[in-house]
């Protein structure tokens, strides 16, 4: 699995930028251009939901509010690294996935309820 590689604990079995590259042209250009692919069907159902769904939609959440922390230190800093443990890939998937909950955004019950 393509994803399990790029995080593997290992920097060495990572794929490389240009088989990253290589892997991405093959599915762009053998899965993607044919028209019954079954992930260009997908990409293009996504696009369709999203351009139905009503302008404030798409809106929510652009305009970006900061609050600073006056404790917060915002200057770059050598930090102490030297006790780290040993990277490990994890051995089994419920180890790091027993804390993740799917979340269904197409519910309706995501969309603002008008209050008047």
């Amino acid at each position: 699995d393509l994803a399990k590689q790029c995080v593997d604990a290992d920097p060495s079995k990572r794929p490389t930028a240009e088989d990253l590259f290589a892997r991405f042209y093959q599915w762009y250009h053998n899965d993607f251009s044919d028209e019954n692919s079954e992930i260009r069907k997908q990409i293009e159902e996504a696009n369709e939901f999203n351009e139905k769904q009503p302008s404030f939609i798409k809106s929510i959440n652009t305009e970006v509010t900061y609050i600073t922390n006056p404790q917060a230190i915002y200057t770059s800093r050598l930090l102490n690294f030297n006790n780290l443990p040993e990277p490990k890939n994890a051995d089994d998937e419920v180890e790091y996935s027993v804390s993740i909950e799917p979340i269904d955004f197409t519910e309706n019950s995501i969309v603002p309820q008008d209050s008047s």
